[in-house]
């Protein structure tokens, strides 16, 4: 399988992202020690966030096929009553810990199901 040029960003993302003093890519799975405060603040101020970070959570543990994760996104926030922005961006900053960056498929394959599941947990708890 050959790496896309998006794949390789987010790569460059999650290297940015690793904690200090181990700037390997495996790291990059651990936990990160910051999210940007702007960005979350921007997250506090949508009053779904938590929720639709709640749905998607379990949506991404229910998943038995990873390679269909980027797509429950949209589905999932339709079926909370959210436009998918209204969770994209959360799940952004929930997984990066920055309001920027890469496509979020990318991030979501780098990471892997466990990861994923686990940072949004980690911000759904910052949020309550």
């Amino acid at each position: 399988k050959q790496i896309t040029v998006e794949q390789l960003e987010a790569v460059a993302i999650l290297e940015d992202l690793a904690i200090e003093g181990r700037p390997k890519l495996m790291q990059c799975r651990k936990p990160f020690r910051r999210i940007a405060n702007d960005a979350l603040d921007k997250v506090k101020k949508n009053q779904a966030a938590g929720d639709l970070l709640t749905a998607l959570a379990v949506t991404f543990t229910d998943l038995s096929d990873w390679s269909g994760a980027k797509s429950s996104i949209g589905e999932t926030a339709k079926e909370n009553g959210a436009k998918p922005g209204q969770l994209m961006f959360p799940l952004r900053v929930a997984l990066s810990g920055k309001s920027s960056g890469p496509d979020l498929g990318a991030i979501l394959e780098i990471l892997g199901q466990g990861e994923c599941v686990r940072r949004i947990n980690r911000l759904t708890a910052l949020l309550s």
